[in-house]
């Protein structure tokens, strides 16, 4: 069983992570990306927003490459899926 939503990128800030790789300490730029549910604004959306009208999602990304297929504003499924 899987569910999917839709959510949009309210903001993204840039931090120094402090990474620890089993040896030594290393400072990289996290991008932490906040998002929300998207709202009822027709369409697509709608439908989503009245399935989920409330929540927020925020992750840290240290690869870069990973942090700009990101954008502020922008709309993105996130799926959940059982892990085990």
């Amino acid at each position: 069983m899987a569910v999917r939503c839709k959510f949009k990128v309210m903001s993204i800030e840039k931090t120094v992570a402090h990474i620890w790789d089993g040896a030594k300490n290393h400072e990289k730029i996290m991008s932490n990306v906040s998002l929300a549910p998207v709202g009822a604004g027709g369409g697509e959306d709608s439908i989503f927003g009245k399935a989920t009208p409330n929540g927020s999602i925020r992750v840290g990304i240290v690869n870069e490459a990973v942090a700009q297929l990101f954008a502020l504003g922008k709309a993105y499924y996130v799926d959940f899926s059982p892990a085990d």
